[in-house]
């Protein structure tokens, strides 16, 4: 879970991966807070984020959005504009 801070984007997205893939609960709780806290969240790492919270919890990406957006206060810009568009759908 300390990787998802990491400064290397691919090491991040690769720790979610590896959280969902072992469907961690606590994982999917770390990860949201990195979407949330991360200002260098780039499109990639935050749509993998968003997979891989919804992979954990068996949920739509649109229904995480959702949980995402009620925390709001955003560090990253992108993550408002990646959360936008999924509430749409």
């Amino acid at each position: 879970m300390n990787a998802l801070s990491h400064f290397e984007p691919q090491t991040a997205k690769r720790a979610a991966e590896i959280l969902a893939m072992r469907r961690s609960k606590t994982g999917a709780e770390a990860i949201g807070d990195a979407f949330v806290n991360r200002a260098d969240l780039d499109p990639i790492m935050a749509r993998s984020f968003i997979r891989c919270i919804a992979v954990i919890l068996g949920q739509e990406d649109a229904d995480v959005a959702g949980e995402l957006n009620k925390r709001g206060n955003f560090r990253s810009a992108v993550a408002s504009r990646i959360v936008e568009p999924m509430l749409q759908s």
